[in-house]
C-alpha cells in the first residue's frame, strides 16, 4: 500500500473509530434525528470529496454528483453500522469500505 493509500485508510479508520468512541451520541442522533445526521455528515464529506475532485478535469455538474455519490455512500454505511449496534470492528469496516470505495473512485476518474 503506498503512502497516499495508507493515509486515506487512516482517515477512514479515524472516522469509524470516532463514531464508535461516541457511540451513545450517534445512536441517539440516528434514532431521534436521522435526517440531521444524514445531511450534516453528507455535507461534510461532500465538501472533502469536492475539494479532492477539483484537481481532475470534469464537468462541474459531474463533480457535484460524484462528490455527493461518495459522501452519501459513506454516510449510509455509517448509519447501517450504528443501527446494527457496531457489530463489525471499526478497523475491519474501514478496511472493507476503503477497498470498495477506492476501486470505484479510481476506476471512474477521467
Amino acid at each position: 500500500m503506498s503512502y497516499p493509500d495508507y493515509a486515506h485508510f487512516m482517515i477512514d479508520e479515524a472516522q469509524f473509530s470516532n463514531i464508535l468512541n461516541n457511540a451513545e451520541f450517534y445512536k441517539r442522533i440516528v434514532r431521534e434525528q436521522p435526517l440531521l445526521f444524514e445531511r450534516s455528515i453528507t455535507n461534510g464529506l461532500y465538501q472533502v470529496n469536492a475539494s479532492i475532485l477539483k484537481q481532475y478535469k470534469m464537468d462541474p455538474i459531474e463533480l457535484d454528483y460524484r462528490a455527493h455519490f461518495f459522501a452519501a455512500n459513506h454516510v449510509a454505511l455509517f448509519k447501517h453500522w450504528i443501527e446494527n449496534d457496531f457489530n463489525v470492528n471499526a478497523a475491519v469496516l474501514s478496511d472493507w469500505y476503503h477497498s470498495w470505495s477506492t476501486v470505484c473512485w479510481s476506476q471512474s476518474l477521467p
